[in-house]
C-alpha cells in the first residue's frame, strides 16, 4: 500500500483552524444594480482579495434582474495584479443567469452559483498581490429590473 503526501501534509505546515494556518476568511459584498449594465463594455469592481491569499470557494447570488426571457450574462473573475494575469471568468463563466425557482433546491427566483472557473482545471488560485475581483457584463438584461448581486469568496492566507 502506498501513502501519498500533499504539500500541506508535512509537520512544518500549521494545522488548519489553529493560529493563522488554514483559517478560512471571507470577502463579501452586496451591490444594488439600479440600471441595466451595458453588455460587452461595463464591469463591476466588487472588492480586493489580500496579497498572499489562496481562494478555496465561494458563491454568487443575484435577484431576478432579467424578468423577461432571460439573456443576462456576466462572468466573475479578477483583474491583473502585477504578477497574476487578468482572468475575467477565472471564478466562473456562468452563461445566461437563469433565475427560475427549482423545487427542493432553490425555491425562490434568483440566481445562485458556486464558484468554479479555474478551480475545476488548475486548482485553487493563489494571488501574490492584492487583487480586484470583478464582474464583467457580457449581455444586458432583456427586461431589466433593479436588484442586488452578492458575492462571497472564501480564502486562506498562506
Amino acid at each position: 500500500m502506498a501513502v501519498f503526501t500533499s504539500s500541506k501534509g508535512v509537520a512544518s505546515v500549521p494545522v488548519s483552524g489553529h493560529g493563522i494556518g488554514g483559517n478560512t476568511k471571507s470577502a463579501f459584498v452586496s451591490y444594488s444594480i439600479a440600471a441595466n449594465p451595458t453588455g460587452g463594455s461595463d464591469s463591476l469592481r466588487l472588492f480586493q482579495l489580500p496579497a498572499g491569499c489562496t481562494v478555496v470557494g465561494g458563491n454568487l447570488w443575484c435577484s431576478d434582474i432579467d424578468t423577461g426571457t432571460e439573456q443576462f450574462d456576466a462572468d466573475l473573475g479578477w483583474e491583473a495584479n502585477g504578477v497574476e494575469a487578468v482572468d475575467t471568468d477565472g471564478f466562473g463563466n456562468f452563461g445566461t443567469w437563469a433565475t427560475t425557482a427549482v423545487t427542493n433546491v432553490k425555491p425562490e427566483t434568483g440566481t445562485f452559483r458556486p464558484l468554479g472557473g479555474v478551480m475545476f482545471s488548475t486548482g485553487f488560485p493563489h494571488f501574490t498581490n492584492a487583487t480586484w475581483v470583478t464582474i464583467t457584463y457580457i449581455t444586458a438584461s432583456a427586461t431589466f429590473a433593479a436588484g442586488v448581486i452578492s458575492v462571497r469568496i472564501d480564502y486562506v492566507m498562506d
